[in-house]
């Protein structure tokens, strides 16, 4: 098999696969189906579901992708108008949606697999589900995103899949993995007595002597290295307000994954109880609870412009700098040379 056929073709239907079997084991009416592309290793699909899905039913979704495919489906694929496609995916809203913002006159195709499935999709595809038999797969991961992107959409759960032409290709890929996670930083730090972390600075690091003696050392030899190469080195904020990173892009994308002060909205004047309130917003939708709020408690919303977010990343400080030195002259380069040495960090959820 060739690889781009195996990537364009076999991972791509395999995705359809997934969505067919996680239909099969929720029930048609109760899952949205989303998108299903290919990715560098495997596949996803996104789905909007009446519970969360456990590591424990993976097993479970991986014996029903099988049994699909073992029924040896023929796989059809049928060009229709925008009309006949709101037709077929009446009651999938993210299709509909899809299909809505099609423009008029543009080639819409649907790929039926058997004669109980059907997915909005470009293709190309198998077949016959008989050709992903010899498929090895196995899932990765279940995690949270967002419809679009956009984070005042529907959160889905996003299912993760390895997917390689063989049994070995698959075996090879998971041992570099397990390879890759014994040369964890947080591991080898700990191991060789570099630094340290501790639930009361999550995701950031108590730097231990030998591993501050380490630090320094790198750190020198960086700048002597940026001062050859004619760098001159700031120092900027590691806490800004929100509007530099709406500007940047950042918070559309990592806000879930930054470390924040929210802004205050104010007090609450007696005791209140919100209901639906999620643990984690990358957790399943059904585990909610009701919290009080006693009389006099603060009342924080991110969404305020004073909401103030430690950096994930320098170059928006690094902008900052070099749009309030003044345009381009003679004794004024362009570009600039610039190196911020100052931390960034980033806030990551416990791995489902």
């Amino acid at each position: 098999m060739e690889r781009e056929q195996f990537l364009e073709v076999y991972r791509h239907s395999l995705a359809h696969i997934l969505a067919k079997a996680v239909m099969e084991i929720f029930g048609r009416e109760n899952v949205q189906i989303a998108i299903g592309p290919q990715i560098a290793d495997g596949m996803y699909y996104d789905f909007l579901l009446p519970r969360g899905i456990s590591t424990e039913e993976f097993p479970q979704i991986e014996a029903k992708m099988k049994e699909i495919m073992k029924r040896k489906e023929a796989w059809t694929r049928k060009e229709v108008t925008k009309a006949e496609a709101l037709e077929i995916f009446k009651g999938q809203k993210y299709k509909e949606e899809l299909i809505n913002d099609l423009p008029e006159g543009e080639t819409i195709t649907v790929y039926y697999t058997g004669d109980d499935f059907v997915d909005l999709c470009r293709g190309p595809h198998v077949e016959n589900s008989a050709e992903l038999l010899s498929v090895a797969y196995k899932i990765r991961a279940v995690s949270s995103a967002y419809w679009r992107g956009d984070e005042k959409r529907d959160s889905l759960q996003r299912v993760y899949v390895y997917a390689f032409p063989d049994q070995q290709q698959l075996k090879a890929h998971l041992a570099m993995i397990k390879e890759a996670q014994e040369r964890d930083h947080k591991k080898i730090g700990k191991e060789l007595d570099l630094f340290m972390f501790d639930e009361t600075a999550p995701g950031m690091p108590y730097w231990l002597p030998r591993g501050w003696k380490l630090y320094q050392t790198l750190l020198a030899y960086s700048r002597k290295l940026q001062l050859k190469h004619g760098y001159t080195e700031i120092s900027a904020p590691l806490i800004n307000k929100k509007k530099l990173w709406v500007i940047s892009g950042h918070w559309a994308h990592y806000q879930n994954n930054m470390f924040m002060v929210p802004g205050l909205e104010g007090f609450v004047s007696a005791d209140a109880e919100i209901p639906g309130v999620l643990d984690n917003p990358m957790d399943g939708l059904d585990e909610t609870a009701t919290v009080t709020l006693p009389k006099g408690a603060p009342v924080f919303n991110r969404d305020l412009d004073d909401t103030m977010g430690a950096k994930p990343m320098n170059c928006p400080n690094a902008m900052m700098t070099y749009t309030t030195s003044g345009p381009c002259t003679a004794t004024r380069s362009c570009p600039s040379a610039t190196a911020n040495m100052t931390c960034c960090t980033a806030r990551r959820s416990p791995a489902r």
